[in-house]
């Protein structure tokens, strides 16, 4: 993942800086921590000081727009950003050491196969004659 920042705004009355940048990626768009990381690494703040607001990928795109805001301290986050916002943003930071690459591998082919059979043709055409013949009686 490769970010470039395009536009940096200091607001000084919101004790904030807000960011414009965009990412260039390969497979899957990004988790909304990593990019947090990645410009919190880039302007040397602090993660959890650090909202991304968007992250706008065009269909097909290996690339997105990424809208941010890195504050001061805590509390003028906590008092500007939604609480939702903030909650969401800090359970996806703790739960990034827990994941890795084995489990998400031997998930994905459970997920394909349960998809698989809701939209098998076969489970389809044995459902409808059921509801005609129920018709019938």
């Amino acid at each position: 993942m490769e970010l470039t920042l395009s536009e940096k705004v200091e607001n000084a009355e919101l004790k904030r800086t807000d960011i414009k940048a965009k990412v260039v990626f390969q497979g899957v768009t990004p988790m909304r921590w990593k990019v947090k990381e990645a410009i919190a690494k880039e302007l040397k703040a602090k993660p959890e000081l650090t909202i991304v607001k968007s992250i706008d990928t065009g269909f097909g795109h290996q690339s997105a727009t990424v809208e941010a805001s890195v504050y001061s301290d805590q509390k003028t986050m906590e008092a500007i950003e939604p609480k939702w916002m903030i909650e969401k943003q800090a359970k996806k930071q703790e739960a990034k050491p827990q994941t890795a690459d084995k489990p998400d591998k031997e998930a994905a082919p459970a997920e394909s196969k349960a998809e698989g059979n809701k939209e098998s043709p076969a489970g389809d055409s044995k459902e409808k004659p059921e509801k005609e013949e129920k018709k019938e009686e």
